[in-house]
């Protein structure tokens, strides 16, 4: 992870995050604090980057989640999470280890619950 969507994103709405057992810091998008201007994928390093719609997304509610493409997660509950992975929608404890869910986005949802909550509130 390069994290120059970090850094050029002027509502500070692509966050990396340190997540227990991975090696590499995960960039989380938040949804609710992007307004599309693009500055994530015109800096991307990577050819055709697009932070904004490639990088996991924290919704903020329902309806947010319902009008995005994007693969991502919603809190329902403090141990529960709404997670949508390749076009599949689920809820999904992240305590559990055999949720279904890729390791790498399990883990990096139990981050941003357990080091990062603020990025949970609206």
């Amino acid at each position: 992870m390069c994290e120059v969507c970090c850094d050029v994103c002027p509502n500070r709405a692509n966050v990396a995050i340190k997540v227990p057992g991975l090696a590499k810091h995960q960039v989380v998008h938040v949804d609710g604090m992007c307004n599309e201007c693009g500055n994530c994928a015109v800096f991307c390093p990577y050819q055709e980057g697009r932070p904004y719609k490639d990088k996991l997304t924290l919704f903020w509610s329902d309806q947010d989640m319902e009008n995005s493409e994007n693969e991502g997660f919603l809190a329902v509950d403090e141990d529960h999470f709404k997670v949508r992975i390749a076009g599949t929608v689920r809820t999904v404890s992240v305590d559990a280890v055999n949720t279904g869910l890729p390791e790498a986005v399990r883990l990096t949802i139990k981050a941003v619950r357990d080091s990062y909550p603020y990025l949970l509130k609206k």
